[in-house]
């Protein structure tokens, strides 16, 4: 009520403090008030303070330790599978051992790491795994193009999806096959597509200075407030050649045509690349060694996802210390007899403003 964090609160957070005992003396001081602190930082270096303070990262390291052990146990496990196994049964240790490695470590919730791993497994790693056992590690040298089902009328028709987003691997997704042997091409397209972005922006800002009504590129643009390649040759015939009562209008033109033709160009290259893109895609799969499927499948794949979704919750833990001391400051921050002025103040404005309208109580 007259400023200051109760220290109630504080200890509230108290199996925090027993993980990060120097931490609580690093964020709050005393207030001048028995049993109320308040903060020794601006709330907007809350999340810098706590994540650079030694002991929060001893305690990630020392997490960081307990899922690669358990990573290092299950990639070994998992590469030892072979055909005829029971999935359910697999998934079953699997996940019984990652609870076991969170079992009493404090600040997490080991059914938390639990049900990370069977979200997982519910959306892909089950199908993985009947893959595998159904027809082992070979199948990752597989891929197939997708069939999309529409209905005409009474009749179903079946369409194949082009381009490398119609391909899919049996087990490994292309996206892994780029990353792991295509980076190099990957590259050189998103180079090219951030070089056509860069074109298109330009046009944008173009049309969007000229285009007005008496504007350079007026004579170029639709309703729609579009400029296609067919109404930009016109407007560049009608104006006919440069001399110098349309020299602005010429230049401008030609400006927005090369623009246009570099971009024309650039978006060939690209379609050019992912075809070629695609090919090496194709016969990449095939020539995969049993050695390169299970690092990519259980390294790549399933340990990647899984590490990622583990550090997720590892940040909630210190996201929800950072948030919680942000409310405690907010709530606490201003006193209650400066609520009470500024209650009185406006009260009395409103009484002001209701006698100069004639209004009596």
């Amino acid at each position: 009520m007259l400023g200051g964090i109760p220290k109630r609160d504080i200890d509230a957070l108290q199996h925090y403090w027993t993980v990060y005992p120097s931490l609580k003396a690093s964020l709050f001081k005393p207030s001048g008030r028995k049993d109320y602190a308040k903060l020794s930082v601006a709330p907007g270096q809350l999340k810098e303070t706590i994540f650079n303070h030694p002991e929060f990262t001893a305690f990630s390291k020392l997490m960081d330790k307990v899922f690669t052990k358990w990573k290092t146990e299950t990639t070994a496990y998992a590469k030892a599978l072979d055909k005829g196994f029971h999935p359910k049964q697999e998934i079953h240790g699997i996940a019984e051992n990652l609870l076991k490695h969170y079992t009493g470590r404090q600040l997490t919730d080991k059914y938390a790491m639990y049900q990370h791993m069977m979200d997982y497994w519910s959306e892909t790693m089950q199908d993985d795994m009947y893959e595998l056992t159904a027809d082992g590690w070979k199948a990752g040298k597989e891929v197939k193009r997708i069939e999309k089902k529409t209905k005409k009328g009474d009749k179903e028709i079946v369409k194949q999806v082009a381009g490398i987003e119609g391909l899919e691997g049996r087990l490994i997704p292309t996206s892994l096959i780029i990353q792991e042997y295509f980076a190099k091409e990957q590259k050189a397209i998103d180079d090219l597509n951030t070089k056509a972005d860069t074109l298109n922006t330009k046009m944008d800002e173009l049309r969007e200075e000229h285009g007005g009504e008496d504007g350079l590129l007026s004579n170029a643009i639709d309703d729609k407030q579009k400029i296609s390649k067919g109404n930009l040759l016109i407007a560049i015939k009608d104006t006919g050649k440069r001399n110098k009562d349309n020299a602005e209008e010429y230049d401008m033109l030609h400006a927005y045509k090369k623009l246009m033709d570099d971009e024309s160009e650039i978006q060939s290259k690209i379609k050019a690349s992912l075809i070629a893109l695609e090919a090496l895609i194709i016969r990449k799969y095939p020539t995969l060694t049993i050695d390169e499927i299970k690092t990519i499948v259980v390294d790549k794949k399933w340990m990647h996802s899984m590490d990622q979704r583990i550090r997720t919750e590892m940040d909630n833990i210190s996201h929800r210390l950072t948030q919680r001391i942000k409310e405690l400051a907010e709530r606490y921050e201003t006193p209650l007899p400066k609520f009470e002025n500024e209650v009185t103040d406006l009260e009395q404005k409103v009484k002001t403003h209701l006698v100069q309208m004639g209004f009596t109580y």
